[in-house]
């Protein structure tokens, strides 16, 4: 169950359901697949920009505009099979590269904030050092567990009904419904008749979801991270009773575990890394109480900025 579970927590969040009251668009259902999804558009400050995780919706950052500094506009960065189905980039550098197009037709120059949870922690970094090579200020890459791979990780890639049936699980339909003939088609009628958030995606964008993890689990294995010259704020998931608060438990990772993870980071981050430790699980990091962690570390690191000299 452990793979349904981390698949389930890409798509389920207590606030999906409120989405759309955290869009500004009148018709927010029309926008919550573009690449581009503004969570909050307005602010005069450098807006942050949060990236998907593999299942490549970016919803659950909806979950962050409570805790961060409201003169920051907040965008998305979804995956581009979801606007144009059938869509798989190559590499994650392509990805990266693709969404700091999008990134820069909203804030043309920096300073640029990126957030990033599981694989989007790695593709705001890869965002981060095409940034600088293009001379531009990157004052924020915070990271929310995630890690570059290691030589010998092994890689397993889902299949596509266990993927299809851990989504239909996260939007709450039933168990009985024979995952071994699941279809896309299938699915997005299920979606259809249970209602909810997910009941108007098509087949075509329930294939895409199922595809989105699938190529991300691909794309994490194959990437080799470059050399990022600024700083990194590091959110490490240490496990903790529960796995839903934010104080220390007894099942919490040691402090050299912690360090080993930050550790992988070093040889791809020229400034310092600083490093928060949050009392979850990786599938929890977006729940509302590590959330909060994160959110208050993330809004601190912003005023900061903001005071000093960010317009």
């Amino acid at each position: 169950r452990g793979v349904e579970l981390g698949i389930q927590a890409l798509f389920l969040a207590p606030t999906v359901a409120g989405l759309a009251a955290a869009l500004d668009d009148e018709d927010p259902a029309a926008g919550a697949l573009d690449v581009l999804l503004p969570l909050r558009t307005r602010g005069d400050l450098p807006p942050v920009f949060c990236f998907h995780a593999a299942g490549g919706l970016s919803w659950r950052y909806a979950a962050l505009l409570r805790h961060l500094p409201a003169g920051h506009p907040v965008y998305g960065l979804q995956a581009r099979a979801f606007a144009e189905p059938g869509h798989r980039p190559v590499s994650l550098e392509e990805a990266a590269a693709d969404y700091v197009e999008r990134i820069r037709a909203v804030r043309p120059t920096g300073p640029y904030h990126l957030v990033g949870w599981s694989l989007g922690g790695l593709v705001a970094q890869a965002a981060a050092v095409l940034l600088e090579e293009d001379g531009e200020e990157v004052a924020t890459v915070a990271v929310l567990d995630s890690y570059p791979a290691r030589t010998g990780d092994p890689v397993t890639v889902p299949p596509a009904p266990r993927v299809l049936g851990a989504l239909l699980d996260a939007a709450g339909v039933g168990p009985d419904r024979g995952d071994e003939e699941l279809t896309p088609e299938a699915g997005a009628a299920l979606l259809r008749a249970r209602g909810g958030p997910l009941a108007a995606l098509l087949a075509d964008r329930v294939g895409a979801l199922v595809d989105a993890y699938r190529t991300g689990v691909e794309l994490r294995a194959g990437f080799a991270p470059r050399r990022f010259g600024g700083d990194l704020i590091l959110f490490v998931a240490n496990g903790g009773a529960g796995g839903r608060g934010s104080r220390p438990g007894p099942e919490s990772l040691p402090a050299a575990a912690t360090a080993e993870k930050a550790d992988r980071w070093r040889p791809y981050v020229a400034g310092t890394i600083a490093v928060h430790p949050v009392d979850c699980r990786h599938e929890d990091m977006l729940r509302p109480e590590p959330l909060a962690v994160v959110g208050a570390a993330i809004a601190a690191h912003l005023n900061n900025r903001t005071t000093r000299k960010d317009i």
